[in-house]
C-alpha cells in the first residue's frame, strides 16, 4: 500500500495594453488545490481511489468592455479504479464522482480491457466519459460570458496496438474517437461564448522508437486529426484552429556524462479561418520548426546545459483564428531562434 498527497498553486498576473488606458486588459488569476491518492496491491488487483481538490479564484478581470469583475468557483471528485490480472487478459474499470459549485453533481465512468497476444504484443480497447465546466470567464464575464451555458460532455473510445518489434525497435498505433455535447465556442459575431451543439473528432497515431546502438536512439510519430465542419463558411478541424496533420522526430545520444537530443516537429494542413485563407501565405499552413538541447554532468548532482530553440528561425505563429501577414489583427508570432545556456546542481 501507498499513498501520495499533492498540493498545487497557479498564479497567473497579465497586464496587456497598459500605456492605452481604452483597451486595458488585467487579469488577476489564481487556481489552487490538492490530491490524495492511494494504491493497494492484492494479488491480481491493484486499486487506486482518492479525492481531489481544487478551487479556481479570479480576483480581478477588467477590460474594455468589462469595468471589474471577482468570481470564484470550486470542484470536487472522489475516484476509484481497479486493475484486475486474469492470465492474458488486464480489465480496468473506473469511475468518478464530481460536485461542481456551479453544476452539480457528476458520475463519469471508465474502462479499459487489454490482452497479451505474446511476451512482445498487446492491443487494448477504452472508453472514458468526461464532463467539462465552463470556466471562470465563459461564465461571469458579463459582456463575453453567460451564465446560461451547459457543461460538455461526452466520451472517448479508443482502440490500440503496442509491440516489440526485437530488442532495439518497439512500434504503437492508436485510433480514438470523441463525442461531445453541449460542446464551449466563441461567436465572433456576438462576441459572446455560447453551446456550439455536438462534435465528433476522430484521429490516429502511429510512432516507432528505434536503439542504434547502447547511445543512440530516434522516434519518428504522426499523428492525424479529422473535425468535419458544422457549415459551408467553415474550414474543417474548427474552422482551420487545428491541423490536420503532426510529425514529431526526435535523435538522442546518451553516455555516461552526456546526453543530447535534436527534435523536428512539423504542423501540417493548418490554413486557419476559412474567410482569410487566400491571404495567408503556405509557410504558416504547414510550418516546421526544429530544437536541440544538450547537457554534460561533470559531477554527481551537477548539470550545465544549452537549449537552442527555434534553430531555423521561422516566423509562425499559433494565433490560428486570423494568420494573415504579420501586422494583421490578432498575429503574435512565436519566439524566433533563441538559446538557453546555465547550470544546475542538485544536492
Amino acid at each position: 500500500m501507498s499513498n501520495t498527497l499533492t498540493y498545487f498553486s497557479r498564479t497567473s498576473d497579465l497586464d496587456d495594453d497598459i500605456r492605452n488606458p481604452a483597451a486595458l486588459w488585467l487579469m488577476r488569476e489564481k487556481t489552487w488545490g490538492f490530491s490524495d491518492q492511494l494504491t493497494y496491491k492484492n494479488g491480481n488487483h491493484t486499486i487506486v481511489g482518492g479525492y481531489d481538490y481544487y478551487k479556481d479564484a479570479m480576483n480581478k478581470y477588467q477590460d474594455q468592455y468589462t469595468p471589474d469583475m471577482t468570481a470564484k468557483v470550486d470542484n470536487q471528485a472522489f475516484f476509484i479504479q481497479d486493475n484486475m490480472k486474469f492470465g492474458h487478459w488486464t480489465v480496468t474499470p473506473g469511475i468518478r464522482f464530481s460536485r461542481h459549485s456551479e453544476y452539480g453533481h457528476k458520475t463519469s465512468a471508465s474502462g479499459v480491457i487489454a490482452y497479451d497476444c505474446s511476451e512482445a504484443t498487446n492491443v487494448y480497447i477504452s472508453y472514458k466519459e468526461f464532463f467539462r465546466a465552463p470556466y471562470i470567464y465563459e461564465m461571469f464575464n458579463p459582456f463575453y460570458g453567460s451564465e446560461k451555458l451547459n457543461p460538455e460532455e461526452g466520451e472517448t473510445k479508443e482502440i490500440g496496438i503496442n509491440t516489440r518489434i526485437d530488442d532495439k525497435t518497439t512500434f504503437s498505433a492508436h485510433y480514438f474517437q470523441t463525442d461531445s455535447d453541449n460542446l464551449i465556442g466563441f461567436n465572433s459575431a456576438t462576441w459572446k461564448y455560447y453551446n456550439a451543439g455536438a462534435e465528433r473528432i476522430k484521429g490516429w497515431d502511429v510512432q516507432l522508437n528505434k536503439f542504434f546502438d547502447d547511445h543512440f536512439s530516434a522516434a519518428i510519430a504522426y499523428t492525424h486529426t479529422y473535425i468535419p465542419s458544422t457549415n459551408p463558411s467553415s474550414n474543417d478541424n474548427r474552422n482551420g484552429y487545428i491541423p490536420k496533420g503532426q510529425y514529431d522526430l526526435t535523435f538522442n545520444y546518451d553516455a555516461d556524462k552526456f546526453n543530447g537530443s535534436l527534435n523536428f516537429k512539423g504542423i501540417v494542413d493548418r490554413p486557419g479561418n476559412k474567410a482569410y485563407e487566400d491571404e495567408v501565405l503556405d509557410t504558416y499552413k504547414t510550418v516546421w520548426t526544429a530544437n536541440a538541447a544538450v547537457n554534460y554532468n561533470p559531477v554527481k548532482g551537477m548539470n550545465i546545459f544549452l537549449r537552442v530553440n527555434n534553430i531555423f528561425d521561422r516566423m509562425y505563429t499559433d494565433m490560428t483564428y486570423d494568420m494573415r501577414n504579420p501586422g494583421g489583427v490578432g498575429w503574435y508570432s512565436q519566439p524566433g531562434r533563441n538559446f538557453i545556456a546555465g547550470a544546475e546542481y542538485t544536492f
